[in-house]
């Protein structure tokens, strides 16, 4: 009998990498989505080696379609984004420390591309679901299709990542979130320098009105404050880290909720 799939030994080098870095302890549930849902549409099954995915033709049969081939697409497409935001998230040691600023920056382009990511995960994570509660009403290859699928699971299920796809679209749509530099201490109250914050992530269109942001950056002697930042805003790493641990955390209950039990 052959040994069980599992990500430590069968996944591709960026699976295998990140399992015991983040996937392992927050998002678990992907190695038994891959395992029954994934590996039987690669060439796994014939050769342990082979990742590449199986043909129309070779899984005909199968009780699997093209569609399960687009699913798995999908799912890694999760793994992939939210790995990516993990990473950077990583080097500014956001994870370990109430405030990554000291040395180790981390700006608007890293912002921008960590919730273009975040957003995407969430887009996608709603497809799949979708696609899983239906099989066949999508056309597997139609993005138009993938947006129909998407749309409807938020219709009948509740939408916790609004926010952070709300963020995004404040980021790139309309006008710019001002970037506010305020003056920041360090923990022990030594000035450090001005340093780049936003808005935190559901406080973000309080400030669209610029002048609001300004004098929030400048409050009254007296006003309580974090490392030298008025309340309401945080640095760029920060407000990630909360987005990505609220992604994470939905894509890992949805499918222990609506994808796992039914393997």
């Amino acid at each position: 009998m052959s040994q069980a799939f599992t990500i430590a030994t069968d996944g591709d080098l960026i699976e295998q990498a990140w399992w015991p870095q983040w996937t392992r302890d927050h998002f678990p549930s992907y190695e038994a989505f891959w395992v029954s849902r994934v590996v039987p549409v690669t060439n796994w099954v014939k050769v342990r080696s082979d990742l590449r995915f199986r043909s129309d033709a070779d899984i005909a049969g199968t009780g699997f379609t093209p569609e399960d081939v687009a699913i798995a697409q999908l799912h890694y497409t999760i793994l992939v984004h939210l790995g990516r935001v993990f990473e950077q998230l990583d080097d500014v040691r956001a994870f370990a420390s109430p405030s990554p600023i000291v040395g180790r920056p981390f700006g608007q382009n890293e912002c921008l591309q960590c919730f273009a990511r975040l957003s995407g995960a969430s887009d996608v994570a709603d497809e799949l679901l979708a696609r899983r509660a239906s099989p066949g009403l999508y056309d597997a290859w139609n993005e138009n299709d993938g947006a129909k699928a998407r749309r409807k699971w938020r219709q009948k299920n509740p939408d916790p990542l609004r926010p952070v796809r709300a963020y995004r679209n404040r980021l790139v749509h309309g006008r710019v979130v001002l970037e506010v530099y305020v003056p920041a201490a360090d923990s022990n109250g030594r000035p450090i320098g001005d340093v780049l914050t936003y808005p935190e992530l559901e406080k973000v269109d309080s400030y669209l009105d610029w002048r609001v942001a300004i004098a929030a950056a400048h409050p009254p002697p007296g006003t309580p404050v974090t490392h030298g930042f008025p309340p309401d805003f945080a640095e760029p790493a920060l407000i990630v880290r909360d987005a990505w641990e609220q992604v994470v955390a939905y894509v890992e209950n949805a499918w222990k909720t609506h994808l796992v039990p039914n393997l």
